[in-house]
């Protein structure tokens, strides 16, 4: 884990002149476009007669080779713990979604506006917070943010956001120990089950979740009893499933490799 910021220059192999350069015009390294959101039947999704749309800020050019170095830089230094599962090779959804198997109770929310909300200070202080020293943190931080957002659609993007949740996480982990619920992230998705009624312990997750600088989205919120579909998979007293829009969309596809690639991603839940 690079302290120096001389090390870290070194390790991308950029001048500090050549980083200043880059800084002062930071936006002109980003391009921008609009990706539709789809249903789970893979149409367009529609709002007030519009497709909705996510705003993706991808980087191209010098920066873009800075952000993979740097992308691989912090999976080498950084571990996440298990209940970790987006972002993180060897990972999927469906493995988030076995950490809830054989449970009653499920209360999942997601947290809106993700990306966005992610501000440079708090990348800044997140890194500073897992070992890097000021001066690093702080190159890390102006060379992966644009308009003081994490940009959706970088390379270390979804890993740095992991990094930047992972105080809140740790408060949450140790508050879901003291009552036997389970307690899994994947990106944005926030997942809480357990054997016995939690019901009373939901307002207290969401404070934890507020208390660090997040918002959640109240149609993505929701407390049952029973199946649940938790980051698009069924979970079940005894199993994990695809929900039905997966084979409807695995019989309703023409095309071989897609089809292909729809049945891999079925029998991936008998593993």
């Amino acid at each position: 884990m690079f302290k120096s910021k001389n090390n870290l220059l070194k390790y991308l192999k950029l001048s500090y002149r050549d980083y200043l350069s880059i800084i002062d015009n930071i936006a002109n390294y980003y391009y921008t476009f609009e990706k539709p959101k789809l249903t789970k039947r893979k149409k367009y999704k529609i709002s007030n007669g519009k497709i909705v749309t996510r705003t993706i800020r991808p980087c191209r050019y010098k920066l873009e080779l800075l952000h993979i170095k740097l992308f691989n830089l912090l999976k080498n230094d950084i571990k996440f713990p298990k209940y970790y599962s987006g972002g993180i090779k060897g990972k999927s959804n469906i493995v988030n979604a076995k950490y809830h198997q054989g449970n009653h109770y499920f209360f999942s929310t997601d947290l809106t506006n993700f990306f966005p909300s992610i501000s440079a200070k708090m990348i800044y202080q997140s890194l500073i917070k897992v070992g890097y020293s000021a001066d690093v943190s702080n190159i890390i931080t102006r060379l992966c943010t644009l308009n003081n957002e994490l940009p959706q659609g970088i390379h270390p993007a979804t890993f740095i956001a992991n990094i930047v949740t992972m105080e809140m996480t740790s408060e949450l982990k140790n508050f879901c120990e003291q009552y036997n619920i389970t307690f899994s992230i994947y990106v944005d998705d926030l997942n809480f089950s357990s054997k016995t009624d939690f019901a009373d312990k939901t307002n207290e997750i969401v404070r934890i979740i507020i208390k660090y600088g997040f918002k959640i989205n109240r149609k993505k919120t929701f407390y049952k009893r029973g199946k649940a579909l938790i980051t698009g998979c069924i979970v079940r007293q005894n199993k994990v499933t695809p929900p039905s829009y997966v084979y409807y969309n695995f019989n309703r596809e023409s095309i071989s490799n897609k089809k292909e690639a729809i049945e891999r991603y079925i029998n991936r839940f008998n593993h």
